[in-house]
């Protein structure tokens, strides 16, 4: 597949530049909450939640991005596939104690229908006129099922996404399993993607492999699963310029850090995304596809990602790893 553009809004920024200075200069946002400025109406506003018009506003900037560089007149042939690990939290939250403290059918209907975590797609589909395949998954690859959509030209354009919003709640009983601070951020990540054969240009995703670890981020893995996970590491590494792993506090952490030091020890190693961009749980993997695709345009590496002086001379091939709370680990490769 091709990424042929990108839509965000994180942590650390909504435009590439912005991301790319705040890296140099080491500067890192405290707020937990993203600020970004809504491609929709204050009237469509007050018909969804945050969650929706995250979702919206990065595909439409997806999307507008795209449709500057190709074809995309054929709307049966553009869809979308988000993934999320907990979908609209704070609706739901918010509904739950609706219903507590009402009658249930004093309850607004409008909070009711976007506790549903594929409502979003209702809205940004019409936004955008698209009627191709379009799901939105729970702790799941988006880009391994835009993969097989493109390949079985099911469609020809697929924006893969990723969103999850910050919870109050939601912190405090990740923090208490734990047993630290996780500086739990949101992300919501879309890119526009396409088949080989249908674009020549843009960075290239070669490998994707997904499997369950049996565990989550904070839990022991199970003693068969370390040689599996050191044999994909280690496939998928070879020759890359640079590998993005996980968080180095964690079991998953720093059993990546071993084995990549014992296989590749002059390899560039990247495991600092969650001291700039926060724990961003099911947007985890679409966030270093992000940073991949700024650190490949830039061609080098900020000195503040980096663990110790291994600078490549070149970057054109970056392997990523992610983890989330579900147990699937994804090892993905992008190269120039």
């Amino acid at each position: 597949m091709k990424i042929i553009s990108a839509g965000f809004i994180t942590s650390m920024g909504n435009d590439p530049e912005i991301i790319w200075d705040r890296l140099n200069n080491n500067v890192v946002l405290q707020s937990k909450k993203n600020d970004f400025e809504s491609c929709l109406s204050k009237k469509d506003k007050r018909k969804i939640n945050r969650f929706a018009d995250l979702a919206t506003t990065a595909t439409v900037q997806c999307y507008d991005e795209a449709f500057n560089r190709m074809n995309l007149t054929d709307k049966n042939k553009s869809g979308c596939i988000f993934t999320t690990s907990y979908g609209p939290l704070e609706t739901n939250m918010e509904f739950a104690k609706q219903v507590i403290a009402d009658d249930p059918d004093a309850c607004s209907p409008i909070l009711f229908s976007n506790t549903v975590h594929n409502a979003c797609l209702g809205t940004l589909s019409i936004r955008l006129g698209i009627t191709g395949p379009s799901t939105m998954l729970m702790g799941s690859n988006q880009f391994m099922l835009t993969d097989m959509l493109l390949k079985e030209e099911k469609a020809d354009f697929i924006m893969a996404g990723c969103l999850d919003e910050y919870n109050d709640e939601l912190a405090e009983s990740i923090n208490y399993q734990s047993g630290r601070e996780q500086n739990l951020k949101e992300a919501c990540v879309v890119f526009g993607l396409v088949h080989d054969t249908k674009y020549t240009k843009g960075i290239t995703i070669k490998k994707i492999n997904t499997f369950n670890l049996g565990c989550n981020l904070y839990e022991d893995m199970q003693i068969e699963n370390y040689d599996y996970l050191q044999s994909k590491l280690i496939d998928l590494t070879v020759n890359a310029d640079v590998v993005i792993t996980n968080d180095p506090n964690t079991e998953v952490g720093k059993f990546e850090k071993e084995v990549l030091n014992s296989n590749f020890p002059s390899i560039c190693v990247i495991d600092k995304t969650h001291d700039f961009f926060g724990n961003c749980l099911g947007a985890d993997l679409g966030l270093k596809v992000l940073l991949s695709k700024i650190l490949i345009e830039k061609n080098t590496i900020p000195e503040t990602l980096l663990n110790k002086s291994v600078n490549p001379e070149q970057v054109n091939s970056i392997a990523i790893c992610s983890f989330d709370l579900t147990g699937n680990y994804t090892i993905m490769r992008l190269e120039r």
